[in-house]
């Protein structure tokens, strides 16, 4: 099959190309340059320099292609609304609307587990859990935004499965170190950590290469207009990093930080970065967000797509196995 993948370069989307190229699959791959996208090149994707804000590249990267996977968009911790608007909302459109104009039958439209909300009530969250707070942050409320761009998509004929991963985590394919994985290399290299508040807050957990086979099972047998949680495991802080010393051998005591010192510290960096220009390593909005429980229910992709959770203590030791031969130590 001829397929587009658009965050290619990325976490997730570098893991999906090289998955679908090894399967046989011809690969075309958005690039903002040839360089970047040279590690996808030299395993037999075809690079098309562009990024979401240009419709002619989204045109050459869907033409002749017959299903896709978007996956690009702004998921920085910091960025001001616009970023998070362009990119997220007028990026995903503009893919969507290049992939009418070049007649592909199906798209897969990575989203985020985040647009459903926190578990308040202790409940695992579904993928039609009712969101009872608002947006914590402008990648929440954008990607959120963004999925309802879907069924006017569907109303011209273009067939739409969104997935939802939740806290992905696993060596990855390319060359930067996303937010959980480059936790988990820090813990290894005994760098500096923090747990935040008690350390009991509890999130959900994805090995890298279940949201990947998540990704192909959504394109094969998901069904359009329907939404899919891609998770793992919940676990709170503190049992998520007792699971990473009994996989690595690295035994190590991580000091809490209680939620106002939290708040404080990310006042301060949004001062700093007033001052700078520059932009806030935390926000009081994204403290708030681990604060809470995220607790996450794939029981659809596992009855509907097959999907399957790899067990932690596996998807550990293989992560820990390679960041470990990626990194020398």
């Amino acid at each position: 099959m001829r397929v587009f993948v658009t965050g290619a370069t990325g976490y997730i989307g570098s893991a999906l190309a090289l998955s679908l190229r090894k399967a046989g699959h011809e690969v075309a791959v958005l690039a903002r340059s040839r360089d970047r996208g040279a590690f996808l090149e030299a395993r037999g994707a075809r690079v098309i320099p562009g990024d979401l804000g240009d419709p002619a590249s989204l045109d050459r990267l869907c033409e002749g292609t017959e299903a896709g996977f978007h996956l690009a968009g702004w998921v920085k911790a910091s960025g001001s609304p616009s970023d998070y608007e362009e990119a997220n909302v007028a990026g995903a459109r503009r893919v969507f609307e290049a992939a009418v104009r070049a007649g592909v039958r199906r798209v897969v439209f990575t989203s985020s587990a985040g647009v459903l909300g926190p578990a308040l009530d202790g409940d695992p969250v579904t993928e039609d859990s009712p969101r009872r707070i608002g947006f914590l942050n402008d990648y929440e409320r954008t990607k959120a935004e963004a999925e309802t761009l879907v069924p006017g998509f569907l109303d011209r004929g273009l067939e739409i499965v969104t997935v939802n991963p939740t806290r992905v985590f696993g060596c990855p394919v390319g060359p930067d170190l996303p937010p959980y994985t480059a936790m988990i290399d820090r813990y290894l290299r005994r760098r500096f950590l923090l747990l935040p508040g008690n350390g009991r807050s509890v999130g959900n957990y994805v090995f890298l290469d279940d949201v990947v086979s998540g990704h192909r099972a959504a394109l094969e047998r998901g069904k359009s207009g329907r939404r899919y949680l891609l998770g793992g495991h919940d676990l709170s802080y503190r049992d998520f990093f007792a699971a990473l010393a009994r996989a690595s051998g690295v035994d190590r005591r991580l000091p809490t930080v209680p939620a106002p010192v939290l708040y404080a510290a990310a006042g301060l960096a949004g001062a700093a970065a007033r001052l700078t220009g520059g932009r806030p390593l935390i926000t009081p909005a994204w403290v708030k967000r681990f604060l809470y429980d995220w607790r996450v229910s794939s029981a659809r992709a596992e009855e509907e797509l097959g999907y399957r959770i790899t067990p932690l203590d596996a998807a550990l030791d293989r992560t820990v196995r390679g960041l470990r031969e990626r990194g020398g130590y």
